[in-house]
């Protein structure tokens, strides 16, 4: 391991601020009773960022719940929106245009290009039948759920993309929550810590997850009982694509509520084996079954293999599992300092993400409650909660800067969804939050470009499928080395910027960057400069652009 780097780099001057109304993002999420009587009231609320137009700026499509009154009515009062980056900070509301508002009460949404068309296409999840939003390159997106066949009647957490196959095109795995109806969810008493509260899954019947296997003509079979991807119906709620045992091909892991997560091996067959449980990533350090929703999958201690991160209800803690080779992780989570702090929320979206630019990925959690009544009494948690940041400090540990970070981070809000990009072209990531009932947050990295170097990388596969989502890309410097992969659907109901982005701390050149393409392809380069982002074509050279000037850098 390569322990040390990060304490002698002190990552100063960052600020995470939150200038969504300035940016225009003028959206209001809904879902349900604001008393939250049942217990899709609860859910919804993801994010995602896509370069829809093909202008190389990441726009920003949020997606909305929905009123029990238009349910029972079969029309659609609240809408799903799709800000077009306009470049300087501010954002236009293209929904309409773009035929992007949704039919159905969402829940989350992830961009890929299935079609290796060379525009990113978008799926939606809903409470109901999911959706297929076809980008036709000019601007609009068709509906194509129907030819394609993946809509499926399910409430939908969440969903993701990836070739597990092999064949270069983007398969897609789809999880889903409980079986539920809305008048025999009112019928039940339920109570959380002496609270009378709507009732959670517990008790309800849960929803099997769904494998469709892209066919490659705009159509995708479901092959979940075939390939042996998904167990016994579960509450699935978050899900990710990666390479957790570094062989090659895209395993999946799915973060269950109140039930044993599931990891699926991929055999390299075209079938999975689910090993959560001997992984030990199904459950806690002491053998318990967590709330498992947001999840992330990166190397934050930089050994060369891929560690999981999963959130989880208040009273519990957050898990973080660390990879230890062969297939085997371990629950390192109050070892790593990121247990304890998170016994008080409730934890949603979040990710691995290098927000200081100093070579270590740290860790950030949206959080909020599902019960507004914990407000009522002081028990210890609050309904509408604060953001969590957790700095990386390169021992194994993190240290949480919500504090320090920015006083927007700590403003209480019920978050649901979290993505991450560098929206604004200045060198380091920034973060869109969908609040539920409320507005997002658009919190703006600054001084992260300015606190280490940093390079930025955009795949484009030829065998592989054209978005390169599993490739996987190691970045050496004179500090170490570092390990990513292209991922489509991660977080919690949410998709990121499909670019890699590497923080350098004080090192100006990369001496070696090495790509494996989910083809199998191995390419390596040497020299690539900081601070410039780099365009990498399967089977060419590295190609230089220049980086973005922020309108929101300091003077």
């Amino acid at each position: 391991m390569l322990f040390g780097t990060a304490l002698l780099f002190f990552a100063s001057g960052i600020q995470l601020v939150d200038v969504a109304q300035q940016a225009g993002l003028d959206f209001q999420h809904v879902s349900g009773s604001p008393d939250k009587a049942a217990l899709l009231d609860t859910m919804s609320g993801g994010v995602a960022w896509i370069d829809y137009d093909g202008d190389g700026r990441l726009d920003l499509y949020l997606v909305n719940g929905g009123r029990w009154e238009d349910l029972k009515s079969g029309r659609r009062s609240a809408s799903n929106a799709l800000f077009r980056n306009r470049g300087d900070g501010t954002f236009e509301d293209v929904t309409e245009k773009a035929g992007v508002a949704g039919s159905g009460w969402g829940m989350g949404a992830t961009a890929a290009d299935y079609d290796n068309d060379g525009d990113p296409d978008l799926y939606v999840s809903n409470y109901g039948p999911n959706t297929l939003f076809r980008n036709n390159g000019d601007g609009t997106f068709a509906d194509v759920t129907s030819s394609a066949a993946v809509g499926g009647q399910a409430w939908s957490s969440a969903a993701a993309f990836a070739d597990y196959d092999g064949d270069s095109r983007l398969d897609l795995y789809v999880v889903n929550y409980v079986k539920f109806d809305f008048e025999s969810s009112h019928t039940r008493d339920c109570s959380y810590r002496a609270l009378k509260v709507h009732c959670g899954p517990k008790g309800m019947l849960g929803a099997s997850d769904v494998l469709y296997r892209n066919n490659g003509d705009g159509t995708f079979s479901n092959l979940t009982a075939s390939a042996k991807a998904a167990a016994t119906a579960s509450y699935g709620l978050g899900v990710l694509w990666g390479d957790y045992d570094s062989d090659g091909d895209q395993d999946i892991y799915v973060a269950n509520d109140s039930q044993a997560n599931f990891l699926f091996n991929n055999q390299g067959n075209g079938t999975f084996e689910e090993v959560g449980l001997l992984a030990g990533v199904a459950m806690s350090e002491d053998g318990n079954a967590q709330a498992g929703m947001g999840v992330a999958l990166g190397d934050y201690d930089r050994d060369g293999d891929l560690d999981l991160f999963v959130t989880n209800f208040s009273d519990d803690y957050n898990t973080l599992y660390r990879n230890m080779g062969r297939g085997v992780f371990r629950d390192v989570s109050y070892a790593a300092k990121v247990g304890f702090s998170s016994r008080q929320y409730l934890g949603w979206g979040t990710h691995f993400a290098d927000l200081d630019n100093d070579g270590w990925p740290d860790l950030f959690v949206a959080n909020g409650h599902v019960y507004p009544q914990v407000d009522d009494f002081e028990i210890g948690t609050s309904y509408r909660q604060g953001k969590l940041v957790y700095r990386n400090r390169g021992d194994g540990s993190f240290e949480e800067v919500s504090g320090k970070w920015g006083d927007g981070l700590k403003k209480p809000s019920a978050s649901r969804g979290a993505a991450f990009a560098d929206f604004d072209g200045d060198g380091d990531i920034d973060v869109a939050v969908n609040n539920l009932d409320g507005r997002p947050q658009l919190f703006v990295n600054q001084g992260g470009d300015r606190n280490g170097n940093w390079i930025s990388l955009k795949l484009q596969g030829v065998r592989s499928n054209r978005d390169a989502v599993g490739a996987r890309v190691t970045v050496v410097t004179a500090g170490g080395r570092q390990l990513q992969e292209v991922q489509s659907g991660v977080s919690f109901q949410a998709s990121n910027d499909l670019r890699l982005h590497f923080g350098l701390g004080r090192h100006d050149t990369v001496s070696e960057l090495k790509v494996r393409w989910p083809s199998g392809e191995v390419q390596s380069f040497n020299g690539l400069k900081a601070g410039r982002r780099y365009r990498l074509k399967e089977g060419d050279q590295p190609s230089p652009e220049p980086a973005a000037a922020s309108p929101h850098r300091k003077p």
